[in-house]
């Protein structure tokens, strides 16, 4: 390479642990995406944060101890179960992007990304059980 001046873009994505029992599930209607990994959604729902309390970690800077919660309410029974989803932050530092928006607590739909520190959550809900 000749002297002169270049740039370096680098990315890195966060470490996403689930060691609670309800993220060691082998299927759900509904789960989270984070950075290449599944953690099911089930009622009542998940803690998402850096710290060792949260039900699934993130080692992101960005991240609260106890970030956001993803609260899951199931209604029916068998194959006519229906999932409800919300998110809500719980006093975080730097709060949560729900689609592009700042918001302190919303319904999600399948599809919905939510961004909390520099890590992208995307929620997934379908109509019969995937393996997570």
């Amino acid at each position: 390479m000749t002297t002169g001046r270049f740039r370096i873009r680098s990315q890195a994505q966060a470490k996403v642990t689930g060691d609670d029992n309800r993220t060691r599930m082998r299927s759900a209607r509904a789960y989270l995406e984070i950075n290449g990994t599944r953690h099911p959604l089930q009622p009542p729902g998940v803690i998402i944060g850096r710290g060792t309390e949260a039900h699934v970690r993130i080692n992101d800077p960005g991240i609260s101890r106890q970030h956001v919660e993803f609260a899951v309410v199931s209604t029916g029974a068998g194959p006519d179960v229906q999932l409800r989803v919300q998110v809500r932050d719980l006093g975080s530092t730097n709060g949560m992007l729900v689609d592009g928006h700042k918001v302190a607590s919303v319904a999600v739909r399948d599809g919905t990304t939510v961004v909390i520190g520099k890590t992208t959550i995307t929620v997934v809900i379908t109509q019969e059980d995937v393996d997570v």
